[in-house]
């Protein structure tokens, strides 16, 4: 991604996340901001399994379509370091963790619902057959200090 893509002062950043095929506002092939037209994208901030913040406003899967060749994307790895944002999974948590959605050995099936996330449905629109990776927080994401 073009490292002025974000800088200081701009907001309202979804519409570089959303495609133009699914919703008009969509800008994710934009040449200086847009996510597809990076090789690899990686994102750190807030989040949750159904949104995360992007800059005064917030975005989405729904509208997402991530390593499209065919529609001038060229993303190939997508990094979303946002908490919960992949969770998958009970709600629970698992003996000696004091985080939701620690248990992805428990999924069950199913709807993706507040009490049982399902990644695979959630983010599988979402990616299309040229994205090589996407990963994600399923639990709460911390910064941690390296010394």
């Amino acid at each position: 991604m073009d490292k002025n893509a974000y800088a200081p002062g701009l907001t309202n950043t979804s519409k570089y996340y959303y495609d133009k095929t699914l919703t008009a506002g969509g800008d994710d092939t934009n040449a200086g901001a847009g996510i597809d037209r990076a090789m690899l994208f990686f994102y750190a901030g807030h989040g949750g399994p159904l949104s995360w913040s992007t800059l005064g406003d917030s975005a989405s899967q729904n509208f997402m379509n991530l390593g499209n060749i065919a529609q001038g994307g060229t993303l190939r790895y997508y990094w979303q370091c946002s908490c919960e944002v992949f969770a998958h999974g009970p709600k629970k948590t698992c003996t000696g963790s004091t985080m939701e959605y620690s248990c992805p050995q428990d999924f069950t099936g199913g709807a993706d619902t507040e009490n049982m996330r399902n990644v695979f449905l959630r983010w599988g629109p979402a990616l299309s057959r040229d994205l090589r990776m996407a990963c994600g927080m399923s639990t709460s994401a911390t910064a941690m200090k390296i010394t």
